[in-house]
């Protein structure tokens, strides 16, 4: 019984064989990986060539089969497109998320580089920033003659689209975004970002972006997407206005620290500073390339650099 058993299972494996040979599916499933596995053994190449296009030197009765089964049948086109329509479903988000991750870190560095060029400029026609304001007579954070007199000067060596210096809000948000304050220091670059300036402290002795240096004057707020909703760290940027020029949110040496400042786990860092979180994202994207913020806490200036 042992032999009619094994003639058995022979026949069987015969008849599968015959009926399933020309079937895509098993010569790309079953063939090919044994194929695959046999290429480290010596099998040769022009053996897939027979099995997955007709070779004349192919056995009449093989070579029949796979003539017969040359087209796909309906289930293999479905099941294929269904596996793409699987992978590309887990792929293309994340990949979407890459490409327009990207695309904010070009735009934060070269707007950063417009901005620092015209500081400069502007510093080696007037002198330093701290001597922009001495005819002012008010000098606090609220004082829109401060914020104006800083944009004033650096729009001469700006590319701007849109200049709102000094217009009242009708003004701002019909030319330079659809903000819900008046921010008359306001203008347009021909890249789309809007940029707001706004001095602080005249004599720029404020230390928020250099623990140690008291240089600081203000900042710089930048809405790359000034047309859709702030999102800070994402769309919305932040620089110190320094005497020593434009310096990033986020920096080691800075008293707004990245590790608190663009972390979406800590809601309210620095309550006497500012409300809500990431806004000390801007040195990160500029240094690090990268935007892995928005996915993970635990990044930081001597730790990790990526969620990875």
């Amino acid at each position: 019984s042992g032999g009619g058993g094994a003639k058995l299972s022979l026949n069987v494996c015969k008849r599968f064989l015959a009926k399933n040979f020309g079937a895509y599916w098993f010569r790309l499933l079953i063939i090919f990986p044994l194929l695959r596995i046999g290429e480290g053994k010596g099998v040769r190449s022009d053996v897939f060539n027979k099995l997955f296009i007709p070779h004349p030197n192919l056995p009449l009765f093989f070579r029949g089969r796979l003539m017969k089964r040359a087209a796909f049948t309906l289930a293999e086109v479905l099941i294929t497109l269904g596996i793409i329509g699987v992978v590309a479903a887990m792929t293309i988000p994340n990949l979407m998320t890459k490409i327009n991750e990207k695309r904010t870190i070009t735009k934060v560095k070269k707007t950063f580089s417009m901005l620092s060029q015209a500081h400069r400029m502007a510093e080696a026609e007037y002198g330093t920033v701290d001597g922009w304001f001495g005819d002012l007579a008010e000098d606090n954070m609220n004082a829109q003659e401060q914020h104006i007199a800083y944009m004033e000067k650096l729009v001469p060596y700006l590319k701007l689209s849109d200049n709102c210096i000094g217009k009242d809000n009708a003004y701002v948000k019909k030319h330079c975004g659809s903000l819900d304050t008046y921010l008359g220091a306001t203008v347009r670059l021909i890249n789309g970002v809007l940029v707001y300036g706004r001095i602080w402290n005249k004599n720029c002795s404020l230390s928020y972006a250099d623990s140690v240096k008291r240089h600081t004057c203000g900042h710089i707020i930048v809405y790359l997407e000034p047309n859709k909703p702030t999102k800070k760290g994402e769309n919305n940027f932040r620089f110190f206005i320094t005497t020593e020029g434009i310096i990033p949110y986020g920096k080691p040496e800075s008293q707004i620290k990245f590790e608190k400042a663009c972390n979406k786990s800590i809601a309210n860092p620095y309550p006497s500073y500012a409300t809500g979180n990431m806004y000390g994202c801007a040195a990160w994207v500029i240094y690090n390339n990268n935007m892995d913020y928005l996915r993970c806490d635990d990044l930081s200036w001597e730790g990790k650099h990526t969620c990875k």
